[in-house]
C-alpha cells in the first residue's frame, strides 16, 4: 500500500511531544523548571484538523505539565506524559475510540516510538529523528520536530482528501468526456432538434442529458478498466499513472463496477420507456468490447485503435440512432444536410482518434514493448530499428 493510500484512510493522530511537538530542546530555569517550546503554526493546524473531526492523542515520556495545559487549551483531552512503555497506553487509545490501528497515523522521532510505529497504519518521523526511526517510517517530514512537522502531515492529509476527487476526474479522462458529450449535444440540437416541430421530437432534454451521461459512465468505466490492464507499461513508461499510486486497484474496480451499474440503471429506464427494448443490448456489448479491448485488443496490431475508434463515432451516431423515428419525420427541414454533417463529423471523430491512438502508442512503446504488446510502433519502430542492427552487422562481418 502506497502513502497516499495509507494517509486518505486515517482517522486519528498519535503525537510524541519531545522531538515532534518540541524541537528536542529543554531549557532550565534557575527555580530548576523544565521549559519546552511549540511551534504555534502545529497549534493552528492540530486545531483545525480536531475541528474537523480527526481524533488526537498524545503519549510522551516527559513530564511537561506546562506542555500539557498548552495541548489542553488547543483541545487534545488525551494527553498522557510519563510513559515508559507506549505501546500499552496507545493500544488502550484505539480501544477507547473503536478504532482499528489501520486507521491511525503516529508521529514519533525516537526509538521508544519504534513499536508504536510499527503497530498503526502510517508511521510519520520529523526530518532530525533518530536513524531508527527513518529506517521503519512511512513518511518523513521534510520539517524538524518543533518546525512544523506536525502541521506538514496534517495539511497534507487535507490536500490529499481533496486531491481525491481531482484524481477520480483523471482516472474517468475527464476531458475526453467533455468533448463526447459536447459533440452529442452538438448532433442533437443543430442537427435535429431545431429542425422539427417540438411536438415531433421522441426524447425530452431531460431523456437526452440521460442518454449522454449513460454514454459517459461507458466512456468512463472504460477508462478505469484501461487504466487497471495498464500498471505495467505506466510503470515502465514512468507516466503519472493514477492505478495503483493515487487511488487502489480495489477503488478502481469499485469505481468501475459503480459506473457500470449506474449506467445500466439509465439504459434500461430509457429503453423501458421509449419501446427501444432490443436496443438495451448495446450498453451491456460496449462494456465487453471495452473490456476486450482493455485485456487483449489494445496489445494488438491496430485492432485495438480501430476498436476505440469506431467505438467513439458510435458514440456520436447513438444520439440520431435513438431518434431515426425523427428522421423519418416529413416535417424534418434539411434532413440530407443533417445526413451529411453528421457523417463528416463522425468520419473526422474516429480518423482524429486513430491518429491519437496511434501517436499514444508510438510515446509508449517502451512499456508495450515490455509487455510484448505488438502495436503498430512496436512492430514497425523496433522491428525496423532490429533489421538496420542485422544489417549493419552483417555489412561489418561479411
Amino acid at each position: 500500500m502506497t502513502y497516499y493510500q495509507q494517509i486518505s484512510k486515517i482517522r486519528g493522530l498519535v503525537l510524541d511531544i519531545d522531538g515532534v511537538l518540541t524541537d528536542n530542546t529543554i531549557l532550565v530555569t534557575d527555580q530548576g523548571e523544565f521549559l519546552r517550546s511549540m511551534n504555534v503554526r502545529d497549534g493552528y493546524a492540530i486545531k483545525r484538523a480536531l475541528d474537523a473531526g480527526i481524533k488526537i492523542a498524545v503519549i510522551s515520556g516527559g513530564k511537561s505539565f506546562g506542555s500539557k495545559k498548552r495541548l489542553e487549551i488547543i483541545g487534545i483531552s488525551d494527553v498522557y506524559l510519563g510513559v515508559e512503555d507506549k505501546l500499552p497506553v496507545l493500544k488502550q487509545v484505539l480501544q477507547n475510540w473503536s478504532l482499528s490501528p489501520g486507521r491511525y497515523c503516529i508521529h514519533g522521532d525516537d526509538i521508544m516510538d519504534i513499536s508504536c510505529m510499527k503497530y498503526v497504519g502510517l508511521a510519520c518521523a520529523p526530518a532530525d529523528a533518530v536513524p531508527e526511526t527513518l529506517e521503519i517510517a512511512d513518511y518523513i517530514s521534510p520539517r524538524k520536530g518543533g518546525d512544523t512537522c506536525v502541521r506538514d502531515i496534517i495539511e497534507k492529509s487535507y490536500r490529499l482528501k481533496q486531491f481525491v476527487v481531482i484524481a477520480v476526474l483523471r482516472l474517468v479522462r475527464w476531458p475526453n468526456l467533455l468533448i463526447i458529450a459536447a459533440a452529442q449535444l452538438l448532433i442533437y440540437f443543430r442537427f435535429i432538434h431545431h429542425s422539427v416541430p417540438e411536438t415531433s421530437l421522441l426524447f425530452s432534454c431531460t431523456d437526452i442529458a440521460l442518454l449522454v451521461v449513460c454514454t459517459l459512465l461507458v466512456a468512463g468505466a472504460g477508462f478505469v478498466l484501461n487504466d487497471i490492464f495498464d500498471q505495467k507499461t505506466d510503470a515502465v513508461n514512468r507516466t503519472k499513472n493514477i492505478v495503483p499510486k493515487l487511488i487502489s486497484v480495489r477503488r478502481a474496480y469499485q469505481i468501475y463496477f459503480s459506473t457500470i451499474f449506474l449506467g445500466t440503471l439509465i439504459s434500461i429506464y430509457l429503453a423501458w420507456k421509449y419501446g427501444f427494448l432490443m436496443s438495451w443490448i448495446i450498453f451491456p456489448a460496449t462494456n465487453f468490447l471495452l473490456y476486450l479491448y482493455s485485456s487483449s485488443l489494445k496489445c494488438s496490431l491496430l485492432l485495438g485503435n480501430i476498436a476505440v475508434s469506431v467505438f467513439i463515432g458510435f458514440s456520436l451516431l447513438l444520439i440520431p440512432y435513438a431518434n431515426w423515428q425523427v428522421f423519418l419525420n416529413e416535417n424534418f427541414d434539411n434532413k440530407w444536410f443533417a445526413f451529411q454533417h453528421i457523417a463528416i463529423l463522425t468520419s473526422f471523430a474516429v480518423c482524429s482518434n486513430l491518429f491519437r491512438e496511434i501517436i499514444k502508442d508510438i510515446e509508449d512503446i517502451d512499456g508495450d514493448s515490455s509487455c510484448d504488446c505488438k502495436t503498430l510502433a512496436v512492430v514497425w519502430i523496433i522491428s525496423s530499428k532490429d533489421d538496420r542492427c542485422l544489417c549493419t552487422h552483417d555489412i561489418i562481418w561479411n
